[in-house]
């Protein structure tokens, strides 16, 4: 169905180029009470308001609101109705179409920054409007990914690999860039972007550079938090999630940054602790404990795998895995002044194979912890793990096999009833007939007994005239 992207302020909204003319295309819409940065697709610029009044010529179906630090819950009001929105996700997309017309009013609960906003009709939305989930309940693989960007580098094709297989991903991140909000509308961007939809968890610490695991601790401790902080939050997310894979950062940071390294000492030891319920018993008690099955940190030597991440998938259209995670990166605009871009694509973007990586490869890993044996293939995160849609799909597929024995069990029983209960019938009715038969034929033998007799005392007197006669 063609998409209608209604535009704000009058003005035409530069649209990816990506998004076909079949799928969206502009028109004119206006907004009151707003200026025109709603508009610019700049996450940098925001404008600060409780209300917005917008205008279209044809039904909106949807609202794509992009808030810039903290999204906040909304009413939308149109045509004498209301609806409420929970606006838990950075980038929130409003479903209207049950109350949406040609003029809609968004009421926000409090004062709130917002980026962008905009309004589509009814039907397919185009790509770059992100329809976020809820984190994961459970998840087959959960990443600790230090900042924002290190998911697309140091753990380039890990994401859009297991994506592209359907599982359930879910990403943490370690630090929280609050100082640089563009930062946390790159980090969606880029997630969304290699496959992600589950929305990211993100702690409060804070991030400075350091060399060592001590000095990360000092930058948290200076707002206030300790290692005890830091290791509950790692058993937490454990806990939350319940990943039966999890994966870490090199021990030794990649190239020394004291977060990485933090970030890893603490997923390790965290990994030993969280099926006690004794260790941090406040997320035990809202959770649960949880023991992960296998634990995979970066680069390390013991147990190694290598994964292929340069092998064309279907899913992202013939794109490798890696290939999409150097999309992911440039989401992180940010970051492109940085080294990291030329570890990723190379000098003169020569690097299109993870493979070609050497330092730091995001290829190697090493299999630090298992409770499920060995890896024998060693290039599969989830070997000798069956994820949980399967798990699923497996439990499914045996409670439908119970309910059929049972129903099978069940019709046999009740045939065999039917069958015990027709010959109970069929000898009741042979017992019938007897006993009929028997009332029937007593008399009858009675008095065929009865006439003998007769007939045999008839002929004893007629023997005794006889005799007498002959007598006299």
């Amino acid at each position: 169905m063609k998409r209608l992207v209604l535009l704000l302020f009058c003005a035409v909204m530069l649209l990816p180029a990506a998004i076909s003319a079949e799928t969206a295309s502009a028109e004119q819409l206006t907004v009151s009470g707003a200026d025109k940065k709603l508009t610019d697709a700049n996450h940098l610029t925001y404008t600060e308001c409780e209300k917005l009044n917008i205008k279209a010529d044809n039904k909106i179906g949807s609202l794509y609101i992009i808030f810039f630090d903290t999204p906040t819950d909304f009413t939308v009001e149109s045509g004498g109705k209301s609806k409420a929105v929970s606006a838990g996700f950075l980038h929130t997309l409003a479903d209207i179409s049950d109350i949406g017309s040609g003029e809609v009013t968004v009421k926000f609960n409090k004062s709130v920054r917002v980026c962008d906003i905009y309004a589509f009709t009814a039907g397919m939305l185009p790509d770059f409007v992100q329809v976020w989930k809820k984190p994961c309940e459970r998840a087959d693989i959960m990443l600790v990914s230090s900042h924002a960007d290190d998911e697309q580098l140091f753990f380039a094709g890990l994401l859009p690999l297991y994506a592209s297989r359907g599982c359930d991903v879910q990403v943490v991140y370690y630090t929280d860039h609050k100082n640089e909000p563009r930062r946390r509308h790159e980090l969606l961007n880029g997630l969304w972007t290699v496959g992600i939809t589950n929305y990211p968890v993100i702690s409060s610490f804070p991030d400075y550079y350091s060399e060592t695991a001590d000095g990360a601790l000092k930058t948290i401790a200076g707002e206030g938090y300790t290692q005890n902080d830091a290791l509950a939050f790692q058993v937490e997310m454990l806990r939350r999630f319940k990943p039966q894979v999890a994966v870490s950062h090199d021990l030794n940071g990649e190239y020394g940054h004291g977060m990485h390294k933090l970030n890893a000492a603490m997923l390790t030891k965290a990994v030993e602790i969280s099926g006690d319920s004794g260790q941090f018993a406040d997320s035990a008690e809202r959770y649960g404990v949880h023991s992960v099955k296998k634990l995979y940190v970066h680069l390390y030597e013991k147990n190694k795998i290598v994964m292929d991440y340069d092998e064309a998938s279907d899913y992202f259209g013939g794109k490798t895995p890696f290939q999409m995670s150097q999309q992911g990166f440039l989401c992180h605009a940010s970051q492109q002044g940085t080294w990291f871009k030329k570890w990723i694509f190379g000098k003169n973007g020569e690097i299109t194979k993870a493979s070609q990586i050497t330092k730091y490869s995001p290829c190697n890993y090493g299999l630090y912890f298992t409770a499920v044996g060995e890896d024998t293939l060693k290039n599969d995160m989830l070997e000798n793990i069956t994820t949980y849609k399967e798990q699923q799909r497996l439990e499914e597929e045996k409670e439908k096999a119970r309910l059929e024995e049972e129903q099978r069990l069940k019709k046999e029983k009740e045939a065999k009833e039917k069958a015990a209960a027709q010959n109970k019938a069929r000898l009741k009715r042979q017992r019938t007939r007897r006993i009929i038969a028997a009332v029937i034929l007593t008399p009858v033998i009675v008095l065929t007994a009865v006439y003998a007799a007769i007939n045999i005392a008839a002929r004893q007197r007629a023997k005794k005239r006889r005799k007498r006669k002959q007598g006299l």
